[in-house]
């Protein structure tokens, strides 16, 4: 007899132990939230939605797999332009996409390559009636505004360039035309300002904000080493303005 009520009683922990399902519960087993609801992921994703001119609208969404950057025309069309995917949620707004700014026909969204220091941000030119990806522009040596300044300077190096050895140009971009000048660079200036600055970038050597004048922009570099105390040798790239705003 005692036996047998020994039995029935293991007999009922094991039951009491089981879930609905005839599994076997585990208190060490984590608790699978609801992510989409969850309040700490919605205090980190910026889910508030900014409206372009258009009325378009730029916003952020997330569920368990992953976060995303969504484009919504005023017609209700949808496009993700960039997203995270789960280990990085909550990197969202810090890394990649993060900052954006409109211009007539077009909105260019700063990309951050890590989280933290120090490579410099890329950038994506958007098409503001469609979301469509208009344009990888890359780093960033000028970035002007859409009131009075639509324009848009990088780097591209010359690989095998007859002219200037091996060097860069300038690239000066209208955000709003498309149309573009280029200004080669003097030969191995970009390499001389990194060596001499250990510069990690090209990018660098351009270390003061670009000037505009009598519709003629001025972008400035140096090439001799940074000391305390010392005047730079700035030397200065021109673009015209008038032959690429129309």
């Amino acid at each position: 007899m005692k036996q047998l009520t020994a039995l029935f009683f293991i007999t009922f922990i094991f039951i009491s132990c089981m879930d609905h399902k005839g599994r076997l519960n585990n208190s060490s087993t984590k608790i699978n939230l609801n992510c989409a609801n969850d309040s700490l992921l919605a205090s980190i994703v910026p889910r508030d939605a900014k409206f372009l001119e258009n009325n378009s609208k730029l916003y952020w969404d997330f569920n368990c797999d992953s976060s995303w950057l969504t484009y919504e025309s005023q017609k209700g069309m949808k496009k993700v332009l960039f997203s995270l995917p789960k280990e990085l949620i909550e990197l969202t707004g810090r890394l990649g996409h993060y900052d954006f700014q409109e211009f007539n026909t077009s909105f260019l969204y700063t990309h951050s390559v890590i989280s933290g220091c120090c490579d410099p941000d890329v950038y994506y030119l958007y098409d503001k009636e469609n979301g469509d990806l208009i344009k990888h522009l890359g780093r960033a040596v000028y970035v002007g505004d859409k009131d009075y300044h639509p324009y848009f300077a990088s780097l591209i190096y010359n690989e095998k360039d007859t002219i200037s050895g091996e060097g860069y140009s300038v690239v000066l971009y209208n955000i709003d035309t498309g149309k573009q000048l280029i200004r080669v660079m003097p030969a191995y200036d970009v390499r001389l300002g990194m060596e001499n600055n250990d510069y990690l970038f090209p990018e660098d050597i351009f270390d003061r904000p670009a000037t505009i004048q009598n519709n003629i922009l001025e972008i400035s570099y140096h090439v001799d080493k940074y000391e305390q105390g010392k005047m730079l040798q700035q030397k200065t790239i021109q673009f015209d303005l008038k032959s690429i705003s129309d």
